[in-house]
């Protein structure tokens, strides 16, 4: 995942560009899937809600925005699981 940087207080900030597809890889090859992938984000170990990080599953972006001083200056750990 790339380094991304947001202040707050100055509206939302798209990551570009969006973090890749993932790939499943199978063993055997021959295999029964349940359906498309599901993407969870975190922050921090958490499941994002919104602030300071969003994701959307369909466009595989983050979108940073809060209103919160406290975050200024500070830095955290983002991720994708599939």
């Amino acid at each position: 995942m790339p380094s991304y940087s947001y202040v707050p207080e100055t509206g939302a900030s798209v990551l570009t560009p969006s973090v890749a597809a993932f790939t499943v890889t199978t063993v055997p090859r021959a295999h029964s899937l349940c359906g498309p992938l599901t993407y969870t984000a975190t922050f921090e170990g958490t499941p994002v809600d919104g602030d300071p990080l969003s994701f959307d599953p369909t466009t595989r972006t983050f979108t940073a925005d809060s209103s919160d001083p406290n975050i200024i200056n500070t830095s955290g750990s983002y991720g994708v699981n599939a």
